[in-house]
């Protein structure tokens, strides 16, 4: 277990050479080091990490576990392979070598004398290796910090676009048949045309809602027009029916979401409401509103941006309209049930995750 350990402690060190210098402290002496190349480390790459430091070189041999005596002759043993390179000219002509222990505790005797009197020897060699504890659990919780909760992947957040519905199927409509338009020229259009009571009123939201799909985007005039994806969406419009979403255009909008489940925080708020229900039916199905509230608001991470009950169900329903209207979900009298086409935006969603890793 300890080894399975070491080698995600060493990538971490490795990527983030900071943390061995907040371990180490005054004893680093450099505060942007490199790591040398694989190429050019010797005993068939076994050496745990070394830095180039500049006029130094810094050599750690890293244990997820306690330090044994024997962990500072092994460090002493390629220090020594590495002072036998440097009178070689195989790497470059470091001034010191510095041989450290990295151990989660350390024995008794924390530096141990190299004894190795054969080894090449030049100013500033001190012959002895010393050992410092460090704590796994800080190295991870770094780690976190600095990779996990960092990434787009978990900093992002669901947010509704402000209606209960997607309505853009007019807009996009009037695109196709009328060609590229300013902001203005749509608000009357739309008011004309008996879309909305007052002008404006409701262009910003329709805009919002063909924008998280990429169906519309500005062109150099800075008019709205539509792109390709958007083109073949207003062309599968019903014509008896314009305004309602078709089966057609449903799967386009869902192409949308495979393609890119991280893409906003409306389309990231509809995967993760479908994911939560996929990952309820587990335990029963179908789901039951009142146990979804509380999980699908603590899988977004949004615990303490929706702090109140009344918030909370007031984003599942916004998230739970959108999801029906792509053929993804349905709610019927308190609870949810899962369609076809939401069973299989899970196993997409599922497939990339591993896509990602691999």
């Amino acid at each position: 277990m300890s080894q399975v350990l070491e080698a995600e402690i060493r990538d971490i060190f490795a990527n983030f050479p900071e943390f061995v210098q907040e371990i180490l402290g005054d004893k680093f002496p450099c505060e942007k080091p490199l790591m040398l190349r694989d190429k050019e480390r010797p005993l068939n790459g076994r050496l745990d990490l070394t830095y180039d430091c500049g006029d130094r070189l810094l050599l750690i041999e890293l244990k997820a576990r306690k330090a044994r005596l024997e962990d500072f002759g092994q460090a002493a043993r390629y220090c020594e392979c590495l002072a036998k390179m440097i009178a070689r000219s195989e790497l470059p002509r470091y001034v010191v070598i510095d041989p450290f222990v990295l151990a989660t505790e350390l024995p008794k005797r924390s530096e141990v004398s190299c004894g190795k009197e054969g080894c090449p020897r030049w100013s500033g060699c001190h012959g002895i290796v010393r050992g410092i504890s460090y704590d796994v659990g800080e190295v991870l919780r770094k780690f976190g910090h600095k990779e996990i909760l960092s990434s787009k992947a978990h900093r992002i957040r669901p947010r509704n676009i402000g209606a209960y519905k997607f309505y853009f199927n007019k807009l996009l409509k009037y695109l196709l048949d009328e060609g590229p338009r300013r902001d203005d020229e749509l608000a009357e259009a739309l008011v004309f045309h008996g879309h909305v009571r007052r002008r404006g009123s409701r262009l910003r939201t329709y805009l919002k809602e063909a924008e998280v799909f990429e169906l519309v985007e500005r062109d150099p005039e800075g008019r709205v027009v539509l792109t390709d994806k958007g083109r073949e969406y207003a062309l599968a419009t019903d014509v008896p029916n314009p305004e309602t979403i078709n089966r057609q255009q449903a799967a386009i909008l869902r192409e949308c979401i495979v393609d890119n489940p991280l893409g906003n925080p409306t389309i990231f708020g509809i995967c993760s409401f479908v994911e939560a229900l996929y990952e309820l039916s587990k335990n029963t199905y179908p789901v039951r509103s009142d146990e979804f509230v509380s999980y699908f608001t603590r899988k977004v991470g949004n615990v303490h941006t929706w702090r109140n009950e009344t918030t909370r169900r007031y984003q599942v329903r916004f998230f739970g309209k959108y999801c029906e209207q792509l053929g993804l979900a349905k709610k019927i009298g308190d609870n949810y049930y899962l369609t076809p086409s939401g069973a299989k935006l899970v196993l997409h969603l599922q497939l990339g995750k591993v896509k990602e890793m691999i």
